[in-house]
């Protein structure tokens, strides 16, 4: 999967470079984030089922968590989800940055399982897509707080930041 480079760049205008961010789906943009935050003690974690996506980077921490079936009443068309038993009790994270699966598997499993991730902004790729504009839109109400979309005219990512406690 490829990172929308933008989100990098949304990255870097938000956040200190000593962050730490968690990447739902990786690949070799997630090698690029860890050279940004990496080199200035942050630190970017990859949650990915594809083998051929593990361990590009010695930057990142990669945890292994295959697909499994699951269903989640709001996304019907959304059919599989990291193993949810491979990515509890996470920290909090800076920033969260929800990629992954692939759009034809669905992300909606970030939704029913929102309440494993804790971070201080959710960004969500692809929201060009109906699918991925509707999970930024439902995780926005579940904090109570609107979001942003940007665009380089052809994708989208859109940005939810809950009020801070």
């Amino acid at each position: 999967m490829k990172t929308n480079t933008d989100i990098h760049e949304y990255l870097r205008r938000k956040l200190l470079r000593s962050a730490s961010i968690l990447e739902i789906g990786s690949g070799p943009g997630t090698a690029e984030l860890a050279k940004i935050f990496s080199a200035n003690h942050g630190s970017v974690t990859a949650i990915e089922h594809d083998p051929e996506y593990l361990n590009l980077s010695e930057d990142v921490k990669y945890i292994h968590a295959p697909l499994v079936p699951y269903s989640d009443k709001y996304f019907r068309d959304a059919t599989l989800w990291y193993d949810a038993t491979k990515i509890f009790n996470l920290p909090r994270f800076d920033a969260i940055i929800v990629d992954g699966p692939k759009g034809s598997q669905g992300r909606g499993g970030f939704y029913t399982y929102l309440n494993n991730f804790k971070a201080g902004m959710y960004i969500f790729d692809d929201t060009h897509r109906m699918w991925e504009f509707r999970l930024a839109g439902r995780v926005a109400d579940h904090f109570e707080v609107p979001f942003e979309t940007y665009t380089d005219g052809l994708r989208w990512f859109s940005v939810v930041r809950p009020k801070e406690k």
